[in-house]
């Protein structure tokens, strides 16, 4: 007995309760590893010449590229042999003149290879970007290179849908574009896709979309003392960049790179449409579920019509800088052009 009670005296705590489980989710999981490739962003971005986050006011007033043009340029000499055309049309643009590069969207490629060629001419281009690019879930790779490029390069343009399957599309808000002329007013140029119109890249459309877009025709509206300059991207090739930019960088580095024309267009300044101004106050209203009183309704009927009219007009300059395989409905003797 006495060595029994020894042995009771001398025998271990029972062990504490193991703390519940923690639940995996989808949700959790995508937070911890946004974290993860954040803090590897950041530990590295001091490390790379030209991911840093921010470019200082001294580098721009040097002229020097942003971080978003030096980026594109890396990506589109790995990937392209780009020829820019149409360069005497730059001395045709008014000295002072705020400049929206506005071009086609025929590829995902089309973009980063009009800020790479055109950064040559204009250092400080930031981009007009889809809403869910902004979004991990939405599109992780771009939403990585934001944070690297500098988000400040990045303006928001409002998505909907999910991404690629033929079902995104581009919503038209008025109020995305008063950050961008807050842009070009600080002496950057603005570049902005003239077409947009995701079903496309389902459909494999090697073409102009259907539909214009009504942005740069309604940032030109807003922004005193600025000019639209096109810029139609012409990659000779089948097609790629339509939703799958992943495999098809793979695919292009394995092989030649794809020549591409970079075709600029004479500088373009649109007709004033009188009280655009206030276009954003009855869109918001309307937005709001608020009553629009029978003035307001004509305002913002007539507002919307002659937006779409310029913006037909634009998209039909891009058209006559592309071969008339790739122009879409927009060649010259298409009876639907401007309706």
């Amino acid at each position: 007995k006495p060595l029994a009670a020894a042995a009771a005296s001398r025998a271990l705590p029972a062990p504490a309760a193991s703390p519940p489980a923690r639940t995996f989710t989808l949700k959790s999981a995508s937070t911890a590893f946004r974290s993860i490739l954040w803090n590897i962003c950041r530990k590295y971005q001091s490390h790379m010449e030209f991911y840093r986050p921010y470019i200082d006011e001294n580098e721009k007033k040097e002229m020097e590229p942003n971080n978003l043009v030096k980026a594109a340029k890396k990506f589109i000499d790995l990937c392209f042999t780009p020829e820019t055309i149409g360069k005497e049309y730059l001395d045709e643009i008014p000295a002072g003149k705020k400049v929206i590069i506005a071009t086609t969207h025929i590829s995902d490629f089309d973009m980063p290879i009009a800020i790479a060629e055109m950064g040559d001419y204009f250092p400080n281009i930031n981009v007009a970007n889809k809403s869910n690019q902004f979004e991990f879930n939405g599109d992780p790779v771009m939403n990585i290179q934001r944070y690297l490029v500098g988000q400040e390069h990045y303006f928001r343009v409002e998505h909907r849908g999910k991404k690629g399957g033929g079902n995104e599309f581009g919503v038209f808000d008025p109020e995305n574009f008063y950050p961008m002329k807050e842009s070009l007013e600080d002496e950057n140029t603005m570049i902005i896709a003239a077409q947009y119109d995701d079903q496309y890249h389902a459909k494999q459309k090697w073409a102009l979309s259907d539909k214009p877009g009504n942005g740069a025709a309604y940032l030109h509206q807003i922004t005193p003392d600025s000019i639209i300059l096109p810029v139609a991207v012409n990659i000779k090739a089948d097609p790629i960049g339509m939703g799958k930019m992943g495999s098809d960088v793979l695919r292009i580095v394995k092989r030649e790179k794809p020549p591409v024309d970079v075709i600029i267009g004479k500088p373009l300044k649109l007709d004033k449409i009188d009280g655009i101004e206030i276009f954003n106050e009855i869109f918001e209203k309307r937005k709001k579920g608020e009553k629009l009183t029978i003035e307001e309704k004509q305002k913002f009927s007539e507002f919307k019509e002659k937006l779409q009219s310029q913006s037909a007009d634009l998209i039909k300059r891009l058209a006559d800088l592309l071969p008339k395989e790739k122009r879409g409905i927009w060649g010259d003797d298409n009876e639907n052009i401007g309706k």
